[in-house]
């Protein structure tokens, strides 16, 4: 890549092809700690030095002088649709990596001003105007609550922000009844990333809330599970769909434990079932370690954390304190840390993927507090600073735990 850089070469292709590249990044450490953000900034430099937010005309270049009316329609209509890409590139790793604060609205048309009956000339193809679309309104949705946070005082915040997405996203899914499975798991993401910003606001409790959080990732698991799309294939999904499906299996955990006290085994089954799709995901990039590969593995210890076997009792000291001193005790989810988490360190130049696979329950589940949009100002500002050099998750490590009591009631600020 940087030889393509260094040469000197640009081509809307290579934007296009530094943009692929970005949604199938290997986790590694680099100097920006994230390849996926800085093969998208490579997309982005070179998108903005070719000036392809720009419609052509037949003197721009002497590549174009010679082209038809015709002809130069299309490379325009490419030119735009790869540049309102690049943003949706961005909203998948700001997503990834729990940065949504840093989000940018993408000039995309409005959600009503299209249908897959009137697909716009930008976007011919119907899921990645489904795709698009659905991305403009999560969008809108997080600069929204980043507004309503700033109105204090008021109790109906959370009922006003739901009224605003709740009835964008049914109507998105009305009118697009045909999308493929991974615009359709986008999809589901959003709305459980959408109903935990609701809870940052004033508004009863979060029993139903989170309810909808654990419906949503509950069909996420079964579409993983059940796969018989015959025009995709799972096995080539992006690290954003991986991120996805790792992050429903986790939340659905959390939610069975915090509220349940406990992980039914039917769960369990389906996020094993998961796992194991992922970890063939995985099998299937042999020329690099994977982020499924990863997250599989992650998971099935996590799981595997959840029932340890049993420990022989050690015997009491004579000063033996009526508090715990000791190691840490077999983990629950979610775990109390509200910190950075304690994972292993990236792998070596030329190691197994195994290093990966040294961590401890106890380090596992420190990977996997809630998101925290229901407690202080300070938590709304997602942290960039990630706290793993593997391809991060949507907040399920560096985002604090949320303020829940023993009711199911949400804590909130304002």
């Amino acid at each position: 890549m940087l030889d393509i850089l260094d040469s000197g070469l640009k081509s809307l292709e290579i934007v296009q092809g530094f943009f692929i590249l970005s949604h199938w990044a290997a986790p590694e450490e680099i100097s920006e700690r994230d390849r996926a953000w800085q093969i998208l900034g490579f997309a982005w430099r070179m998108a903005i030095e070719l000036r392809i937010s720009l419609p052509l005309h037949n003197f721009a270049h002497v590549t174009y002088r010679n082209a038809s009316e015709i002809g130069l329609e299309v490379i325009n209509r490419k030119r735009q649709l790869t540049w309102n890409l690049l943003f949706c590139a961005e909203l998948a790793m700001t997503v990834q990596t729990g940065c949504i604060d840093i989000l940018r609205a993408p000039p995309i048309p409005d959600a009503a001003s299209y249908s897959p009956t009137n697909l716009p000339l930008e976007y011919p193809n119907y899921n990645y105007a489904a795709n698009v679309q659905v991305n403009s309104i999560f969008t809108r949705m997080i600069h929204l609550a980043s507004d309503l946070r700033r109105e204090r005082g008021s109790d109906k915040l959370r009922e006003t922000f739901v009224a605003a997405w709740k009835p964008e996203m049914e109507a998105w899914k009305a009118r697009w009844p045909n999308i493929n499975p991974f615009v359709d798991i986008h999809a589901e993401g959003n709305v459980i990333i959408l109903n935990l910003v609701s809870l940052r606001f004033a508004g009863g409790s979060a029993q139903p809330i989170l309810a909808e959080c654990k419906a949503a990732a509950l069909r996420t698991l079964h579409k993983i599970n059940s796969w018989q799309d015959p025009e995709t294939e799972l096995l080539y999904c992006s690290n954003y769909v991986v991120v996805h499906i790792a992050y429903a299996a986790v939340l659905l955990i959390q939610l069975e434990q915090r509220f349940q006290h406990g992980v039914s085994a039917e769960v369990k089954a389906d996020v094993l079932r998961m796992a194991e799709i992922l970890e063939v995901v995985g099998k299937n990039r042999s020329n690099a370690f994977s982020a499924a590969t990863l997250h599989a593995q992650r998971i099935k210890r996590l799981v595997a954390s959840l029932s340890p076997p049993p420990q022989p009792a050690a015997p009491l000291a004579e000063d033996t304190s009526l508090f715990w001193s000791g190691p840490p005790m077999p983990p629950t989810f979610p775990a109390p840390s509200l910190g950075s988490s304690c994972l292993p360190p990236p792998l070596p130049e030329h190691t197994s993927a195994a290093g990966f696979l040294d961590a401890t329950p106890q380090e596992l589940a420190d990977v996997g507090p809630l998101a925290e949009f229901a407690s202080s100002d300070a938590s709304w500002s997602f942290p960039t600073e990630f706290n793993d050099y593997a391809l991060p998750m949507m907040g399920l490590w560096g985002w604090p735990e949320p303020g829940w009591n023993e009711g199911g009631e949400a804590a909130h600020a304002g």
